[in-house]
């Protein structure tokens, strides 16, 4: 079993988190565009 270094593991995770973040950005985008506010 080959150690993960921590560095490298806390940058995978920064990296899924942005990820993340960003298709839920584009999400959050996709929807306001389909559903518009109305006042």
């Amino acid at each position: 079993m080959v150690p993960i270094h921590p560095a490298a593991q806390s940058l995978a995770t920064l990296e899924a988190t942005i990820v993340t973040l960003y298709i839920a950005v584009l999400l959050g985008r996709f929807v306001s565009l389909y559903q518009p506010q109305n006042p």
